[in-house]
């Protein structure tokens, strides 16, 4: 009898998915779901595949092969189904933490048994860990778990189209950079084949992660030997874009995480600047390691929200138009007819203004309709985005951003200095670019810049020019505020000026858009004052298509009259937070419709 017991507790220990897997699978007699759960890359157990829960709210399919077979436990996965009658069910493809070094997938089996009998399938992932691999390698396995899980949806009855990821500690950063990265080449990786499968996901919950370039992502002796460069590409931050999935991210504030709360809250400043729907959750008293338990409502607020209730169809939409959203705005201050200074406007004639916008995956499908010598596309220069610049089309320029002159600890893009040694290194004639500052108090221009913006800007003039290339200059105004007398003497060390800042569109008072007439009167009494110190500077006013604190969003219409409100006063419209849609529609009317 005492040995049946012994037997028993075994058998149940065997099958729990604590250790690493070692066990003594693959030893036993094979049924036909062992037989099928093999051609997967599966190990039966003495259960055979499917392990159901004690109270059958779950099931576990453990040690599925999602990656490379020489690559051994290190690419297997545990998946955890929910016993619901739904046709497809939302998926979490789950990752571990411990510092790149260390864990398993069975450290999120207790976190994945309760997002499972709320509802979801759970994918807990292996991954290689280091020192001998340090990221990307990682981030290359979570991808390749994704479109596993979405190449195999319709056998496990998964929804190929409600795909989220969650991770703590290294986990969180993993998780982010599959949030941010999504079908980006040079972080995809070559890992379990389903080539072509998309790497997208619909939402991302990071708990205590590292998200910008640090030398813990790719190891201290390769970061101190030259690594920033490897470490900026594998860090979550850089691929940031407007077309990027929803984040929820979470951290105690008694956490000792490198970079802590502060690069938190850059990552989610980030994201909302991208227009990426983005929440911070600080939760008070909790260390490393404890907000997946104490926030779990939330964390299933979220989820709920995002997969479980989201329509397929609308989901794909917002991937598509993240930023769109046309919600009604009750013609929120623009009650009055899109009339300039009284002057009724017949049908309206093509606009000189040139046009500019950030470049991303979806609004490169635009850029071929720019054309002109005053049309740009903007982005943050990098080694993996460099050759975007043979993509565009001249005369058609490429903004390159950098929001100080040089890279620092708190800014890890790279500044002036740095954005002119990538453009001279791949030999860009300077005629195809224009290097542009906007010095912000945040996220990381230093004090001592702002503080001598005079002195600044003519440091940066002095690199570009020498380089050859145009030079624009676009504080915000809040930077601004106290330091208008400054507009004419910093117009005489650039040749391009950015007006920007959503303070010109929105009235404080009401936190709703101002008239178009009301507009322009703000943006002229800037024109006037930058073209008193220097004539012939070129001004492009950023004209924004919605607000993140706010559910304020512009529509073509209104975004086309604030531009036509402005048109005979700068030279260029850069359409903030605009999706492929509503950048085509503002084409439209200021240019007329593509023809056929």
């Amino acid at each position: 009898m005492k040995t049946l017991c012994l037997a028993a507790m075994l058998l149940l220990l065997t099958g729990s998915g604590y250790g690493e897997g070692n066990g003594p699978f693959g030893q036993t007699s094979r049924d036909g779901a062992s037989l099928q759960a093999d051609k997967d890359g599966a190990r039966p157990t003495l259960r055979g595949a499917i392990a159901p829960s004690p109270d059958r709210s779950y099931r576990v399919i453990r040690d599925i092969r999602y990656g490379d077979e020489s690559n051994g436990v290190r690419h297997r996965l545990d998946l955890y189904l929910p016993e619901r009658d739904a046709e497809k069910t939302p998926v979490l493809v789950a990752i571990h933490g411990g510092g790149l070094k260390r864990g398993s997938k069975e450290m999120f089996g207790p976190k994945a048994v309760k997002l499972a009998k709320r509802g979801y399938a759970v994918a807990a992932i292996n991954y290689r860990l280091s020192p001998e691999h340090y990221l990307p390698t990682q981030t290359y396995d979570a991808k390749a778990a994704v479109k596993w899980v979405r190449a195999h949806a319709s056998k496990y009855r998964l929804d190929p189209d409600k795909i989220g990821v969650i991770g703590g500690s290294a986990g969180a950063t993993i998780a982010a950079a599959v949030g941010t990265s999504g079908d980006v080449k040079e972080l995809e990786g070559n890992v379990g084949g389903h080539s072509g499968v998309s790497t997208r996901v619909q939402a991302a919950v990071a708990l205590a992660g590292v998200y910008r370039p640090f030398p813990w992502l790719v190891g201290r002796r390769r970061f101190e030997s030259g690594g920033m460069e490897l470490a900026t590409k594998c860090a979550p931050i850089t691929y940031v874009s407007a077309d990027d999935p929803p984040f929820l991210l979470l951290i105690g504030d008694k956490d000792p995480t490198p970079g802590g709360i502060a690069d938190h809250q850059r990552f989610c400043k980030a994201l909302k600047d991208r227009g990426v729907d983005s929440e911070l959750v600080i939760v008070a008293g909790a260390g490393h390691g404890k907000c997946f338990d104490l926030e779990f409502e939330k964390i299933m607020a979220f989820l709920d929200e995002t997969l479980l209730r989201s329509d397929p169809d609308k989901a794909r939409a917002q991937s598509e138009a993240r930023l769109s959203r046309q919600a009604e705005v009750s013609n929120a201050g623009f009650n009055v007819p899109l009339q300039i200074e009284g002057n009724e406007r017949g049908p309206a004639s093509p606009s000189k203004l040139g046009v500019g916008f950030l470049w991303t995956r979806r609004s490169q499908k635009v850029a071929s309709r720019l054309t002109t010598n005053k049309d740009f596309v903007d982005l943050i220069l990098g080694p993996g985005n460099i050759n975007v610049i043979v993509q565009v089309k001249p005369p058609v320029r490429v903004l390159c951003i950098c929001q100080a002159l040089t890279r620092t600890p708190e800014r890890p893009f790279p500044g002036v200095k740095e954005t002119v040694v990538m453009l001279r290194g791949a030999n860009i004639g300077p005629g195809r670019v224009v290097v542009a500052y906007n010095p912000e108090r945040a996220p990381g221009t230093t004090k001592e810049e702002l503080d001598n913006l005079l002195e600044s800007v003519k440091q940066g003039h002095k690199m570009v020019r020498e380089y050859g290339a145009d030079f624009l200059v676009g504080p915000g105004l809040r930077e601004m505020g106290k330091r208008e007398h400054l507009y004419p003497k910093l117009a005489k060390h650039c040749e391009m000026w950015l007006i920007q800042s959503q303070r010109l569109q929105i009235d404080a008072a009401t936190r709703k858009g101002i008239s178009p007439q009301e507009y322009r009167k703000k943006v002229k009494r800037i024109v006037d004052s930058l073209r008193s110190g220097n004539p012939e500077i070129r001004i492009v006013v950023q004209i924004i298509a919605g607000r993140d604190s706010a559910h304020q969003r512009f529509n073509a219409d209104e975004i086309t009259a604030y531009a036509r409100a402005v048109e005979d006063l700068v030279d260029s419209v850069r359409i903030y937070g605009g999706s492929p849609e509503l950048l085509n529609g503002v084409l439209d009317q200021l240019r007329g419709p593509v023809r056929n």
